[in-house]
């Protein structure tokens, strides 16, 4: 047999050179000072004090506490020598009861190399004077001696010396203060203590507040079962986000973030992970953190088990969203509505009211005097040159195509006859009138107009024939003739005109918007709502759009598809600007 090994134990054939390895392995600096802070609160810490400053041409970063400091060794002396020679080996690891307690990799110190050149960690010894230890980024050797200053504070202050140029962009007051309420929430809340940051470039002082999330607290959601692992925490909130604004869902072991999405933890691109209605924290203790850069989680059985008991309560999390966003999109729909009718009342007011008399916007009544009927009257739009160069007749349309009555009320309407480029034809027209039910309207034709009386209440059509010569086309509008109290009720298109819109969901169907029973539906289902619905003025705009289609085709049907486009961009020049 060869004399070669053939078995043995792993171990690191250059020691520096690993431990060269774990301190580039932190490339988050911001994560770098987190560790630093979560050392003090391990220690008992209930105030930490964070500084930046510059000295002599040089930019500094501290961190006091006010915890129990370095352990001392038989000497009475701050144990740096054990801190030294037990990379890798924390001490907490040794510890009898770890409650609390998050060190373990006793690695977090080597963060400093992401921060500055250079690190002095002082601490106070059993004589009271202060003694600090000494490492510099990319060197083998540490050096202790007597502190020429004496601490503050009891605990242990690390000072951080030359902070590199990327370092010092993202080490800023604002952005520590952000990052430590998210990444260290529940840490500096369970332990009560205060965490203050004194930014002296910039001249701004913060206290870390644990970051408190907005919106709706999900109740059914409070605690996960995780078979063999107990349990897991939940914390989950809706809202509806800002535009741009993206939500997420933490994922924490015993206070401290490890992973800035649940999705990170598994393929939860579905919902209800995905909808962007949900965030908060999921919080569960048994998890193992990546120890080079101490985010991330392990894919071991414990995070497996999580994943699993989450996929158990989706369910539950769909119908919560479900529910929510129903009543959300209601109220919003009631606001949309408001903002979109204003704007499109507005536009239609600058407009020729014989074009858009569909629903008499703009238009005041007047209450006619005791025992008259009630009459209204349409003006035709004057003939221009163009009409008079209109070809032959193609279509026709009356004006208004739609309208309400009140039981004795009285209208006049008129039809107007086109050519195939939406001009008005005026020469050699005759017209016929006719109702599709005269016990509820009486119809007195007069030519291009008709004097329409509402007789009773129910629905009727109105249908005109317009002949030139041997070519003939016919039009028809919808009456309703129903008494006020059912026509100028709350319904939110009574004020204005306006039909109300209302979201029909119809999926897998290309229709986004059609006119039913009096009110515009529109398919909430549509890819172009869907992706419509992802900013508050896109949206606006896309409703804006969908209604000035069916006011044009409902003022002007039969009109072939090249004027009806520019009637319809006639009238969004107008309500796009309002929006």
């Amino acid at each position: 047999m060869s004399a070669s090994r053939t078995s043995g134990r792993l171990r690191i054939g250059d020691e520096f050179n690993a431990i060269s390895l774990l301190a580039r392995t932190q490339s988050n600096p911001l994560k770098a000072v987190a560790e630093f802070v979560e050392n003090a609160l391990d220690a008992g810490a209930k105030t930490v004090d964070i500084a930046r400053f510059k000295r002599g041409g040089k930019a500094f970063l501290t961190i006091a506490d006010d915890g129990s400091g370095i352990r001392l060794n038989a000497e009475g002396l701050p144990d740096f020598a054990y801190v030294a020679t037990h990379i890798a080996d924390s001490i907490k690891r040794h510890l009898a009861t770890r409650a609390g307690v998050h060190g373990e990799f006793g690695i977090g110190l080597l963060g400093f190399w992401s921060l500055g050149d250079e690190l002095r960690l002082a601490s106070r010894g059993a004589d009271g004077r202060s003694y600090e230890m000494v490492m510099r980024a990319g060197e083998e050797r540490w050096r202790v001696h007597s502190a020429r200053e004496r601490l503050p504070l009891s605990g242990a202050e690390v000072v951080i010396a030359g902070l590199r140029d990327t370092t010092r962009t993202l080490l800023t007051g604002e952005k520590l203060n952000r990052y430590l309420a998210a990444e260290l929430r529940d840490r500096i809340r369970s332990r009560g203590a205060t965490v203050r940051i004194h930014d002296r470039v910039a001249r701004k002082a913060f206290t870390v507040r644990p970051r408190e999330f907005e919106g709706e607290r999900v109740e059914e959601v409070k605690r996960l079962s995780v078979p063999g692992f107990g349990e897991a925490a939940a914390e989950l909130f809706y809202r509806v986000p800002a535009d741009g604004e993206a939500l997420a869902v933490d994922v924490c072991r015993d206070g401290t973030r490890v992973l800035r999405d649940l999705r990170g933890l598994a393929d939860f691109d579905r919902p209800p992970w995905n909808a962007n209605r949900l965030e908060g924290v999921i919080d569960f203790a048994a998890l193992s953190v990546a120890p080079a850069t101490r985010e991330g989680v392990v894919p071991d059985a414990a995070s497996v088990a999580l994943v699993e008991a989450l996929q158990r309560v989706e369910p539950v999390l769909v119908e919560f969203l479900r529910k929510r966003d129903e009543a959300e999109a209601d109220h919003a729909s009631e606001s949309l509505q408001k903002e979109v009718q204003r704007a499109l009342v507005a536009a239609l007011r600058g407009l020729p009211e014989s074009d858009y008399a569909l629903f008499d916007v703009g238009r005041k009544r007047e209450a006619p005097p005791s025992g008259e009927p009630r009459t209204e009257t349409e003006e035709e739009a004057p003939t221009t040159q163009a009409d008079l160069l209109a070809g032959p007749l193609a279509g026709a349309r009356v004006v208004p195509a739609h309208f309400t009555l009140a039981p004795d009320q009285v209208r006049t309407v008129a039809a107007r006859a086109l050519d195939a480029d939406g001009r008005t034809v005026v020469s050699g027209l005759e017209f016929t009138w006719s109702s599709s039910d005269d016990s509820i309207v009486k119809l007195e034709p007069a030519g291009q107009r008709a004097s329409v009386t509402a007789l009773k209440e129910g629905e009727a059509v109105l249908r005109v024939t317009v002949r030139q010569g041997d070519l003939g086309v016919r039009a028809e509008a919808a009456i309703l003739v129903a008494r006020p109290s059912a026509t100028e009720g709350d319904a939110p298109g009574d004020r204005t005109g306006l039909p109300p819109y209302a979201l029909a969901s119809a999926p897998g169907e290309d229709w986004r918007s059609r006119f039913r029973a009096g009110r515009i539906e529109i398919n909430s289902a549509h890819r172009d709502y869907a992706a419509a619905r992802a900013k508050a003025r896109t949206l606006r705009r896309y409703v804006g759009k969908l209604y000035a289609k069916e006011i044009v085709l409902l003022n002007f049907p039969g009109l072939p598809a090249g004027p009806v486009m520019e009637r319809f961009i006639e009238l969004m020049m107008r309500v796009e600007e309002r929006l």
